[in-house]
């Protein structure tokens, strides 16, 4: 399974705006049966020059019943997720370059067993 991430293309990314979507992807070159809903379990973004200075969110999902969805590279889940979904404190966040980090938990079927695993990905910005 692969996971791409891309950023929103309608939209003006901005340290002024308090918003940050991204578009993720996830595809399998051979057919696999996964667990739906997937879950974003992370979406950070970290400024480059200052570790410290981060914003976004990382929590644990608890496995419940979940309907099987199989993906392909024909047919990929995509979803969106906005990075500053759990933020309400943006007063250190200012124009420079970060790094935006996403982990995705997905459980997978494999011989009637469900294997969780995650998938991650990142990209670097420079907001204005």
């Amino acid at each position: 399974m692969q996971l791409n991430i891309s950023l929103v293309s309608d939209f003006h990314y901005t340290s002024e705006i308090r918003k940050f979507p991204i578009n993720i992807e996830i595809t399998s070159d051979d057919p696999v049966d996964i667990c739906y809903p997937v879950h974003v379990t992370g979406a950070v973004l970290t400024k480059l020059d200052n570790s410290e200075l981060w914003f976004g969110y990382a929590m644990q999902v608890t496995p419940a019943k979940r309907n099987v969805i199989t993906l392909t590279s024909a047919i990929p889940l995509r979803m969106q997720a906005d990075v500053f979904e759990h933020d309400d404190d943006f007063g250190d966040l200012i124009p420079g370059e970060y790094l935006c980090e996403i982990k995705v938990s997905v459980v997978t079927i494999v011989d009637d067993k469900a294997c969780a695993g995650d998938l991650r990905e990142s990209f670097t910005i420079m907001l204005t």
